[in-house]
């Protein structure tokens, strides 16, 4: 199985492009700034950045041979848990309880595992707006671990009541 995800940069407020697409143009097209998105900056900072990567398509081509032993939710969870995500193909994932690992063991994953939900959950609860890379993947994981102790929380709770 191959995935491609293909995202832009946008304004976090309006969605609108934060970059010129070839051959694309506003207004008569007769000066440069009619082929420039114009966004406007709420309060410059540092620190946070109105400029996010978002999603606009995704393409995945299944290689149904690979597919015996694999369920249809199976099949569906996995592909929802790499385009949402955005993984890595080459990524280790077998150190973790996921979907990811459905191919070399399908009976011991029938669908998104609760690692995948608090690693998605975390992933779309995140501050996108962080300018500095280091930041972002901090607040990322910082999303994710609150994510699985919410996760957690709600398990044992509903071990208590049984």
């Amino acid at each position: 199985m191959r995935w491609w995800a293909i995202s832009m940069p946008v304004d976090s407020d309006t969605g609108q492009r934060a970059v010129r697409v070839p051959g694309e143009c506003q207004g008569s097209c007769s000066s440069i700034q009619d082929y420039a998105p114009i966004i406007s900056v709420r309060t410059p900072s540092q620190l946070h950045s109105q400029i996010v990567d978002d999603m606009s398509r995704v393409v995945v081509i299944i290689d149904m041979n690979q597919m015996e032993g694999v369920t249809a939710l199976q099949l569906a969870d996995y592909v929802a848990m790499v385009t949402l995500a955005q993984i890595d193909p080459q990524a280790d994932t077998g150190r973790y309880a996921s979907i990811l690992n459905v191919f070399e063991d399908p009976a011991m994953t029938p669908s998104l595992t609760d690692w995948d939900l608090a690693y998605l959950t975390g992933l779309y609860d995140a501050d996108r707006t962080r300018a500095i890379p280091r930041a972002s993947r901090f607040e990322v994981a910082s999303s994710i671990r609150r994510a699985h102790e919410r996760l957690r929380a709600e398990a044992d709770g509903d071990d208590a009541s049984r």
